[in-house]
């Protein structure tokens, strides 16, 4: 009943696009979008029990700002020839950047209890909460999609990302990938077939390809760090992170192989397939020894790997 405690948020989303027809089939668009978000969060410990009375009462209160923009640049273009061969190619560019502010105090040794805000009589205060940072992500993709009639379908991908955390020389990846399908229950000797009077559909499919992935990591991962602290009242820096030069995405490789199919005019459909996904380069921490002074005692590095199958 002493103690409190409140967060409180505003959240804009927001997103707006153009679109261009240039010329039949083939449509240009931008799309803008941003998501900022403001977080202010308070609390009051009393100094009569809990953890409050260590510090004789305290408050504290955090301002805390993320913003988020992302643009992207899309040509499509579709194009069928003599009634039998769609096609579908797609060029775009995409950039994402991310920020976080917030700073915050915490004053602690309060006059009396009456005072429940920060904006009270305390003795003492000391920062509280206190982050900058950013991220950046830049990506080139394109896509080619093919199909004969319905029955043949094949697809490929491609795409180039960079992600501000890896190191130099480093934060670019390339990732690729394709897949087929052929629609079996579209083909004549099938349709004419006995077995299509229950099987009304059936189709084969597989696909493989590499995707990255950088989440899960702090915005400066690979640089080496100091933070400021205190020691006493004088104002100090400490060693808080080492660097690694060779850091870099971690990837996943995926193979995916099955069929597809539909009984009694699809009253009764399913799908059985089998995959094999092999993740390489995970970032972990990597144990380093004591005497090395380094802290936490290890360093971000890609040195993990998982296979999923099933």
């Amino acid at each position: 009943e002493l103690n409190s405690q409140t967060s409180e948020t505003d959240r804009v989303l927001a997103n707006s696009y153009l679109a261009v027809k240039l010329i039949k089939g083939m449509e240009f668009k931008t799309v803008f979008g941003i998501d900022n978000l403001l977080v202010e969060n308070k609390e009051y410990r009393n100094p009569l029990n809990g953890e409050g009375a260590r510090f004789q009462g305290a408050s504290s209160a955090i301002d805390g700002r993320f913003k988020r923009y992302n643009w992207q640049n899309l040509l499509n273009y579709n194009v069928k020839v003599k009634q039998d061969h769609n096609l579908s190619f797609l060029l775009g560019t995409e950039q994402q950047k991310s920020t976080r502010n917030s700073w915050g105090a915490d004053r602690r040794i309060v006059a009396d209890s009456v005072y429940t805000m920060i904006q009270g009589a305390y003795s003492t205060i000391v920062p509280f909460g206190n982050v900058l940072s950013e991220n950046f992500l830049l990506s080139y993709f394109s896509r080619i999609n093919y199909d004969y009639r319905k029955k043949y379908y094949l697809s490929l991908n491609a795409r180039r990302d960079g992600y501000s955390a890896f190191a130099p020389g480093k934060k670019f990846g390339n990732f690729a990938g394709a897949s087929a399908g052929w629609v079996i229950s579209q083909e004549d000797f099938f349709i004419h077939s006995k077995i299509s009077k229950v099987l009304n559909q059936f189709q084969l499919r597989a696909s493989y390809g590499k995707v990255g992935n950088n989440l899960g990591i702090g915005d400066f991962a690979f640089q080496t760090l100091f933070n400021s602290g205190l020691n006493g009242s004088n104002n100090t820096l400490y060693f808080a992170q080492a660097g690694n030069n060779n850091l870099t995405w971690e990837t996943s490789t995926k193979l995916d192989i099955g069929f597809s199919f539909g009984l009694f005019d699809n009253r009764l459909s399913g799908e059985f397939s089998y995959y094999k996904n092999e993740i390489d380069g995970l970032v972990l921490d990597d144990p380093q020894s004591p005497s090395a002074g380094i802290p936490a005692n290890s360093i971000l590095n890609n040195i993990g790997s998982m296979l999923n199958k099933g």
